[in-house]
């Protein structure tokens, strides 16, 4: 069928090649000439209407009969160049030449045989319009109806009049027998095959006889597509990503049915935020060319989820536990799902799931004992509703035991004697922080800053555990209120 398919593409647009070829010829020269080569049969009792085609010249034209006679019933309007009428004598040899005349008198003459069948077969399109999309098929059931006994061969089908440019034409199969029967007119659009409507007459043949339909091919460039959005739901407020085809042009977005602001990054992707009011259905993208529906619905949750407390702090080996509830309204059960955290750690929700009936769960996260120091984000996922918390992993909480000295001006060094100092630890009085020039487990030593005031000597771990002497340094030389030392 693929073979039989190409080679008739390969005949139309060779057809429509001459065509075209002929008519600039035609043009060329300034000599009329008639295009049409055959003309469809008629059939007895049955209404006929066809019109003559001139290329050439120089309108208006006069058509005339100037050899033989026209089958009775018919009549060959002067103006137009259309037979018309109603057969009422079969005979298969009426003919009969036919001359157009322009206005500078120059002339062009055919000679046609007309067949009117006596109980014939027509060639009735499924509908009288075909709608095929740019980079695409389409396909028009043809079928051929009524009776002939006089016809005894296959009837084949024909194009007559060439397709536009970046559309090919086939018929499948390419002729059906005698008695008539089914046949699928196809067409295969290029992506630049230019949009508009074109008409295309086409043709059943078995000789003597030809019975043909004129239908309206119309290109039209394919409507948007929304392949997937991201993420699949989310309360108002949520940042969407919507991706697809063609969505440049999009004017209007709707989620649930709610317009939706948006931003269009690209033919490919939009970005927009779930509207207030939204409620869960389908993403729509209207464009000039059609609307674009997503697949599935956007899921827009009638709960929030919470996680408390926000930060834990807990030691290498230790346990972390939140709490995760919801508030709002929930009206059917959610799996609890986590993320975030390390691939080894160990997490577990009791019970797994929320539902009406529990609004709450326990959600307990153990830290592993070789665990590095510092904040473990993690996601708490209710369905498409989440919330996050952080589990903060300390050292062992800093100790004082001494300061010395405990007085001293601005520029004196101090050393702070203890347990569990960490790289990075900072000093203060008050606000202000000392300058830090050593550190180890067991001793830091800094110097006081100029303007510090008498307080006691604050210690701060990065991992935010923080301690305090119980001696109070005092700034000698330090000013009072009045600026006086």
């Amino acid at each position: 069928m693929q073979r039989r398919f190409k080679s008739t593409i390969v005949a139309v647009l060779a057809g429509a090649a001459l065509a075209f070829w002929h008519s600039r010829t035609v043009d060329a020269q300034g000599v009329p000439v008639l295009i049409d080569t055959a003309l469809p049969s008629g059939n007895l009792e049955q209404e006929y209407r066809y019109t003559l085609r001139v290329v050439g010249g120089t309108a208006p034209y006069t058509w005339s009969v100037v050899g033989g006679s026209l089958p009775n019933g018919l009549t060959l309007d002067s103006n137009s160049g259309q037979l018309v009428g109603t057969p009422n004598t079969t005979n298969i040899n009426n003919t009969f030449t036919i001359q157009a005349a322009d206005s500078a008198g120059l002339t062009a003459t055919r000679t046609f045989t007309f067949a009117v069948a006596g109980r014939g077969y027509r060639l009735e399109p499924a509908v009288g319009n075909l709608t095929v999309l740019q980079g695409r098929t389409a396909s028009l059931p043809l079928q051929v109806v009524g009776e002939a006994p006089q016809i005894t061969a296959s009837i084949g089908f024909n194009l007559l009049t060439a397709p536009p440019a970046g559309v090919v034409a086939a018929f499948e199969p390419p002729q059906v027998a005698s008695a008539g029967g089914p046949v699928n007119f196809v067409v295969a659009a290029e992506a630049t095959a230019a949009p508009g409507t074109y008409p295309l007459n086409i043709s059943a043949v078995s000789p003597p006889y030809q019975q043909s339909a004129t239908i309206n091919l119309i290109v039209q460039p394919p409507p948007p597509e929304i392949t997937g959005f991201s993420p699949p739901g989310g309360l108002p407020g949520t940042a969407v990503t919507v991706r697809g085809t063609r969505l440049s042009g999009t004017t209007v977005l709707t989620i649930g049915g709610q317009r939706a602001n948006f931003t269009v990054l690209s033919a490919t992707q939009l970005s927009a935020v779930v509207p207030n009011g939204a409620a869960t259905g389908r993403i729509v993208a209207a464009t000039p060319t059609g609307n674009a529906t997503s697949a599935a619905d956007f899921v827009v949750p009638t709960f929030k989820l919470t996680v408390n407390p926000a930060v834990v702090a807990v030691r290498p080996g230790q346990e972390a536990l939140f709490a995760v509830g919801i508030t709002g309204r929930l009206d059917n059960l959610v799996d609890l799902d986590l993320g975030g955290l390390p691939d080894d750690w160990n997490a577990q929700y009791t019970p797994d799931f929320l539902d009406a009936q529990n609004l709450r769960s326990q959600l307990k996260v153990q830290v592993p004992a070789d665990a590095n120091l510092g904040d473990y984000a993690l996601s708490a996922a209710a369905g498409v509703v989440r919330a996050s918390a952080t589990v903060r992993v300390v050292g062992i909480a800093p100790r004082l035991s001494r300061l010395t000295p405990v007085r001293g001006r601005a520029g004196t060094v101090i050393t702070l004697f203890g347990q569990n100092f960490q790289p990075g630890v900072r000093l203060q009085i008050g606000s202000a922080d000392l300058t830090v020039l050593s550190v180890s487990d067991t001793q830091v030593q800094a110097r006081i800053p100029l303007g510090v005031p008498t307080g006691r000597i604050r210690l701060l771990n990065p991992d935010g555990q923080q301690a305090s002497t119980s001696t109070v340094f005092v700034v000698e030389g330090a000013f009072n209120q009045s600026g006086e030392p």
